[in-house]
């Protein structure tokens, strides 16, 4: 190897280490947190504004799309789900790091009002198209 590719290799590897550690420090908050029976993850979401719309795409790897709720909320919209863990009583678990259980989801939203224009579940991602309503100012 370069030392190009041996940098990118190890600032790869430092960045996993990292994204980990993040998950692992999340994973920990949100058990101290609440009581038990409350939320148990939260999604990966990227937020996109343009002139007359926003659209969100949340990632929900395993989520039956029944199970989804999207309901509004004094700041926007909140979303909520359960995914649910299937094995068959041979199986062995050898690792486990997609996140299971009930989430709930708050997306803020710049004052204003808006319409949910879609709502579509594909590829394991939740993605909503708001239309913002016109102000009377």
């Amino acid at each position: 190897m370069n030392g190009r590719n041996d940098f990118l290799f190890m600032w790869d590897r430092a960045l996993e280490a990292l994204l980990a550690a993040e998950r692992g420090r999340r994973a920990i908050f949100r058990l101290l947190a609440g009581p038990r029976d409350s939320w148990a993850w939260e999604p990966p979401m990227d937020v996109f504004e343009f002139p007359e719309r926003f659209r969100i795409t949340m990632g929900l790897p395993g989520v039956d799309p029944r199970s989804i709720r999207v309901a509004r909320i004094e700041q926007g919209l909140r979303v909520t789900a359960r995914r649910t863990l299937e094995l068959a009583s041979e199986a062995r678990v050898c690792r486990l790091e997609i996140p299971r259980g009930i989430f709930q989801r708050d997306i803020e939203l710049p004052r204003g009002g808006f319409t949910v224009q879609e709502c579509n579940f594909a590829n394991g991602c939740l993605v909503l198209d708001l239309v913002k309503e016109e102000s009377d100012s």
